[in-house]
């Protein structure tokens, strides 16, 4: 009997202790928000270690709750009808804003190497002639995809952003489809959905050409996840082909898809027991199709390709347990609960939704019980899903690379729309919702406002360098041009062929040299200018 109630005793200690440290994080975070930096007994400036220690703990608190029974039915009632309006008009009122913001960095590269190609070269250049310098990338869909878009809507920036936006909208509803495979009700199914077509994290992967390689990667890993549990419904072959397919135009699209055997052996979690060994056999064919792309792949690039260290060696390969644990259990977690850039102090309302965030938070930890297979399948799916990403996880809080946490984004809202199915009460369910999808829309606004400011300021010095090249005929060497501002990627790359395409000038290319330091460039006939961090523009060097 005593040792019953020693146990009992623990247990309840070991349940209260992450509530403290949830509310204890929540009330610094909140403390963050409304004063900004602050130093108490402790300086507090970037919230990551607050936000990320109130998922976590969150996370502790509500999986230590007791389990719901099985069978139970929580809210969900929902006439699902209308869901592709909600979804499609959700998408698109967020990034509309978005639609006529200038190109950046790497998309004037993107551009002017789509406008230099044709169809035969542009396929023997992404898929059998070896790559020869720069960073290494085996990305043929992605590039076929910037050239038939360089064929209809040529240097104009709306063209490629409506593209994009098209890509993001499908993407929801592919979301939506696979939620309802999974026995997630309607209701909680376009929660789901919404949260990923809000969630404020992907304003770097919809609003900025040069990450569409993440579209595409999540479009056909979708399409797989969906074809896996189509053939496990049906036992059609034909869904093994589009399942297969699927796969492979993923893996070609971006490398972060290289995750989706252990996406798929997530599922696991979500169906019933009896699917397990059908699923692991999917996932092992899964694997196969990985295995035949990556051999591929390091054929291609003459190694494992990828983002390479100022030493010349692969990124990827440069591991660390401690930076993948800080990553991947930490890091992501935080980022994609508080998805905030926060080089830029938050607005009024943005303010009020993250209060709204918080109590949303506390009310499904009160109001809601786990279904504990599911709980843990969707913080496995986020986890898993940011495997191929991990040694670029360690984003500051100005958000700056978040494109990598779109297809980990996916996990994340399969996870809230669990916890809202699960809760006790209608009206709770309701509000709780309404209070998740307003804090992302804001957080999201927030974030495309610090973007579309950045890129303004982008085009006009560009505008500003082609005009100085009109009014002199010799070239300008220009160094000190920053790689991001305000977590935004700014104008160290594509440089001159922003210029070329700003002052509609194709020449002007040719006479700008871009140096990464200051100092003195070229051979000393360039006039000589450098980024003034204080004015933010374009100087004359003396």
């Amino acid at each position: 009997m005593n040792t019953a109630s020693e146990f009992a005793g623990v247990a309840k200690i070991l349940r209260a202790f992450p509530a403290i440290v949830f509310v204890f994080a929540s009330a610094t975070l909140l403390a963050r928000v409304w004063h900004g930096p602050f130093t108490l007994v402790f300086s507090v400036r970037s919230p990551l270690n607050s936000e990320g220690l109130a998922f976590v703990s969150f996370v502790l608190w509500y999986g230590l709750k007791e389990r719901s029974p099985a069978g139970d039915e929580r809210v969900g009632h929902f006439a699902g009808n209308y869901w592709p309006i909600a979804i499609a008009i959700a998408a698109i009122l967020a990034y509309l804003p978005s639609v006529k913001t200038p190109f950046l960095f790497d998309d004037y590269t993107h551009i002017m190497d789509a406008s230099r190609e044709t169809w035969s070269s542009m396929i023997a250049s992404s898929l059998w002639q070896h790559p020869r310098a720069g960073d290494f990338f085996f990305r043929p869909v992605g590039y076929i995809s910037y050239w038939l878009d360089f064929k209809w809507a040529g240097s104009v920036p709306a063209g490629w952003h409506l593209w994009n936006l098209a890509m993001h909208t499908a993407n929801c509803f592919l979301v939506y489809v696979l939620c309802r495979q999974l026995a997630f009700r309607p209701a909680a199914a376009l929660l789901s959905a919404l949260v990923f077509a809000l969630q404020g994290s992907d304003a770097e992967v919809v609003a900025w050409m040069a990450a569409r390689f993440d579209l595409l990667a999540c479009f056909f890993s979708l399409i797989t996840l969906i074809a896996l549990n189509r053939f496990l419904d049906s036992k059609r072959s034909l869904w093994l082909v589009v399942m297969a397919g699927g796969c492979m135009l993923a893996v070609l699209s971006k490398e972060a898809a290289f995750c989706l055997p252990v996406l798929a052996l997530c599922l696991i979690g979500f169906r019933t027991s009896r699917s397990a060994r059908d699923i692991a056999k999917l996932a092992g064919m899964l694997f196969g199709v990985c295995i035949v792309v990556l051999c591929y792949r390091t054929w291609f690039l003459g190694g494992i390709g990828g983002y390479r260290t100022r030493a010349g060696s692969a990124a990827i390969l440069q591991f660390s347990i401690v930076r993948t644990l800080k990553a991947l259990l930490f890091r992501e977690w935080a980022l994609l609960f508080f998805p905030v850039n926060w080089s830029v102090e938050p607005e009024w309302w943005l303010k009020l939704a993250s209060v709204a965030m918080l109590i949303v938070a506390a009310l499904l930890l009160r109001r809601s019980r786990p279904r504990t297979r599911r709980f843990w399948a969707c913080l496995a799916f986020t986890v898993a899903a940011a495997l191929p990403v991990q040694h670029l996880l360690l984003i500051g809080p100005d958000l700056a690379g978040a494109r990598v946490l779109y297809l980990p984004a996916l996990g994340v809202a399969l996870f809230w729309g669990t916890l809202v199915q699960d809760c006790r009460s209608a009206r709770i369910a309701l509000g709780c919702a309404a209070g998740l999808l307003v804090f992302q829309a804001c957080a999201l606004e927030h974030n495309l406002r610090i973007w579309s400011e950045v890129a303004q300021l982008s085009r006009q010095t560009c505008l500003a360098a082609a005009k100085e090249l009109a009014s002199d005929p010799r070239p300008i060497a220009v160094s000190g041009l920053p790689a991001t501002l305000n977590g935004v990627f700014f104008l160290a790359n594509g440089f001159p062929q922003c210029v070329a395409l700003n002052g509609h000038d194709s020449s002007d290319a040719a006479r700008i040299e871009v140096m990464n330091h200051a100092g003195t460039l070229g051979d000393g006939s360039a006039r000589q200018f450098v980024w003034d961090r204080a004015t933010l523009r374009l100087a004359r060097s003396q």
